[in-house]
Protein backbone atom coordinates (compact mmCIF):
# COMPACT_ATOMS: atom_id res chain seq x y z
CA UNK A 1 0.00 0.00 0.00
CA UNK A 2 2.54 2.61 0.98
CA UNK A 3 5.99 3.18 -0.40
CA UNK A 4 9.05 2.76 1.77
CA UNK A 5 11.43 5.68 1.99
CA UNK A 6 14.52 5.48 -0.19
CA UNK A 7 16.72 5.09 2.88
CA UNK A 8 15.03 1.72 3.47
CA UNK A 9 13.96 2.62 6.99
CA UNK A 10 10.58 0.97 6.51
CA UNK A 11 8.71 4.19 7.23
CA UNK A 12 5.93 5.08 4.82
CA UNK A 13 6.12 8.28 2.86
CA UNK A 14 3.44 10.77 3.87
CA UNK A 15 2.43 11.80 0.34
CA UNK A 16 0.52 9.65 -2.08
CA UNK A 17 0.22 10.56 -5.74
CA UNK A 18 -3.08 9.02 -6.85
CA UNK A 19 -6.67 9.46 -5.70
CA UNK A 20 -8.77 6.46 -4.79
CA UNK A 21 -11.44 5.98 -7.48
CA UNK A 22 -14.04 5.35 -4.76
CA UNK A 23 -13.53 8.11 -2.16
CA UNK A 24 -11.19 10.47 -4.03
CA UNK A 25 -8.60 10.75 -1.26
CA UNK A 26 -4.92 10.63 -2.23
CA UNK A 27 -4.21 7.20 -0.75
CA UNK A 28 -2.76 5.19 -3.65
CA UNK A 29 0.83 4.87 -4.83
CA UNK A 30 -0.36 3.95 -8.33
CA UNK A 31 -3.60 3.04 -10.11
CA UNK A 32 -4.82 -0.45 -10.94
CA UNK A 33 -2.25 -2.30 -8.83
CA UNK A 34 -4.71 -3.63 -6.26
CA UNK A 35 -3.67 -1.17 -3.55
CA UNK A 36 -6.28 -0.91 -0.79
CA UNK A 37 -7.43 2.59 0.16
CA UNK A 38 -6.76 3.45 3.82
CA UNK A 39 -9.89 5.63 3.94
CA UNK A 40 -12.71 3.64 2.29
CA UNK A 41 -11.06 0.20 1.87
CA UNK A 42 -11.78 -0.02 -1.88
CA UNK A 43 -9.28 -2.30 -3.63
CA UNK A 44 -8.13 -0.52 -6.77
CA UNK A 45 -8.44 -3.04 -9.58
CA UNK A 46 -8.31 -0.35 -12.26
CA UNK A 47 -12.05 0.27 -12.50
CA UNK A 48 -12.79 3.88 -13.38
CA UNK A 49 -15.37 6.22 -14.92
CA UNK A 50 -15.73 4.30 -18.19
CA UNK A 51 -17.01 1.19 -16.37
CA UNK A 52 -18.06 2.56 -12.97
CA UNK A 53 -21.50 0.93 -13.17
CA UNK A 54 -20.12 -2.54 -13.97
CA UNK A 55 -19.92 -5.16 -11.22
CA UNK A 56 -16.59 -6.82 -11.99
CA UNK A 57 -16.49 -9.26 -9.11
CA UNK A 58 -12.87 -9.78 -8.19
CA UNK A 59 -11.52 -8.04 -5.11
CA UNK A 60 -14.57 -5.80 -4.66
CA UNK A 61 -17.11 -8.60 -4.85
CA UNK A 62 -20.64 -7.60 -5.78
CA UNK A 63 -19.91 -3.85 -5.75
CA UNK A 64 -19.73 -1.57 -8.74
CA UNK A 65 -17.58 1.53 -8.31
CA UNK A 66 -20.74 3.65 -8.51
CA UNK A 67 -22.36 1.75 -5.64
CA UNK A 68 -19.16 1.85 -3.59
CA UNK A 69 -19.09 5.65 -4.02
CA UNK A 70 -22.68 5.90 -2.83
CA UNK A 71 -21.86 3.73 0.15
CA UNK A 72 -18.85 5.92 0.96
CA UNK A 73 -21.00 9.05 0.83
CA UNK A 74 -23.50 7.46 3.21
CA UNK A 75 -21.34 5.51 5.67
CA UNK A 76 -17.68 6.42 5.08
CA UNK A 77 -16.58 3.07 3.62
CA UNK A 78 -17.08 1.25 0.33
CA UNK A 79 -19.38 -1.22 2.10
CA UNK A 80 -20.59 -1.66 5.71
CA UNK A 81 -18.35 -4.65 6.47
CA UNK A 82 -15.30 -2.47 5.78
CA UNK A 83 -16.06 0.08 8.50
CA UNK A 84 -14.18 -2.06 11.02
CA UNK A 85 -11.39 -2.86 8.53
CA UNK A 86 -10.35 0.56 7.33
CA UNK A 87 -7.24 1.82 9.02
CA UNK A 88 -8.16 5.48 9.28
CA UNK A 89 -10.90 8.01 8.84
CA UNK A 90 -10.03 11.17 6.89
CA UNK A 91 -8.24 13.67 9.13
CA UNK A 92 -9.69 17.12 9.67
CA UNK A 93 -7.18 18.65 7.24
CA UNK A 94 -7.57 16.04 4.51
CA UNK A 95 -9.80 16.63 1.55
CA UNK A 96 -11.06 14.41 -1.20
CA UNK A 97 -10.27 15.24 -4.81
CA UNK A 98 -14.01 15.03 -5.58
CA UNK A 99 -17.32 14.63 -3.83
CA UNK A 100 -20.31 12.37 -4.21
CA UNK A 101 -23.78 13.85 -4.24
CA UNK A 102 -25.65 11.88 -1.61
CA UNK A 103 -28.89 12.89 -3.26
CA UNK A 104 -27.85 11.61 -6.68
CA UNK A 105 -30.52 9.47 -8.30
CA UNK A 106 -30.16 5.74 -8.01
CA UNK A 107 -31.16 3.22 -10.65
CA UNK A 108 -34.82 3.72 -9.74
CA UNK A 109 -34.58 7.49 -10.27
CA UNK A 110 -35.10 8.28 -6.59
CA UNK A 111 -32.71 9.85 -4.11
CA UNK A 112 -29.99 7.65 -2.65
CA UNK A 113 -30.86 6.49 0.84
CA UNK A 114 -30.16 3.74 3.35
CA UNK A 115 -31.90 1.19 1.11
CA UNK A 116 -29.30 1.83 -1.59
CA UNK A 117 -26.33 0.74 0.52
CA UNK A 118 -25.04 -2.66 -0.54
CA UNK A 119 -24.51 -4.87 2.51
Amino acid sequence: MGRESEEGSGELEAGRAFPCPCCGYLTLDSRGNFDICDVCFWEDDGQDEHDADVVRGGPNGALSLTQARRNFAQIGACEPSMLAQRSQAPSAGASSTWSVETTAPNSRGTAVGADDIVR
